[in-house]
């Protein structure tokens, strides 16, 4: 199972920032997917990462098939891409190979990336994306290989 993109660290070390939302009718998506709210629709759908970088609510904490989600209440949990919540995920290349998180990664803004697709997608920070940036890597972790980042102000998706 590939490693999903969580919450890390959060405000007063309880749970993260969170709010429940109601599935797209046609989504489908693991936990750890980055989603956006479809104002219109009124559902929160998977966030169409390659080149828009906006509009990110957060990262769920379910995952949803068919427009259903893991969990008897039918909401989707969603950690918030606030300023105060922290998340991890691997670093990748653009290919999707799982890179070593260095210092020099610290303070540096990339993009996210999509692997796979479906209940096998996961999400992973993408180390050659620096155009289509939304996240800022605030520290790693060499033993688990993994780097810690928020979400940047512009990216985010006021709830």
């Amino acid at each position: 199972m590939p490693f999903r993109m969580q919450p890390a660290q959060f405000p007063h070390g309880g749970w993260p920032e969170s709010d429940d939302r109601t599935p797209g009718s046609d989504q489908t998506y693991p936990r750890g997917t980055p989603v956006t709210w479809d104002t219109a629709s009124q559902e929160l759908d998977e966030h169409a990462l390659s080149t828009t970088v906006t509009g990110i609510l957060g990262v769920s904490l379910e995952g949803v098939t068919a427009g259903v989600a893991h969990n008897p209440s039918g909401k989707v949990g969603v950690a918030l891409a606030s300023r105060s919540n922290v998340f991890m995920a691997k670093l990748v290349n653009a290919s999707g190979v799982i890179q070593t998180a260095a210092t020099s990664n610290i303070n540096v803004n990339y993009g996210l990336l999509d692997i796979s697709s479906g209940l096998d997608e996961w999400t992973a920070v993408d180390e050659d994306d620096v155009t289509h940036v939304v996240v800022e890597v605030i520290g790693i972790d060499t033993d688990r290989n993994i780097v810690f980042f928020k979400f940047i102000e512009s990216a985010i998706q006021q709830p």
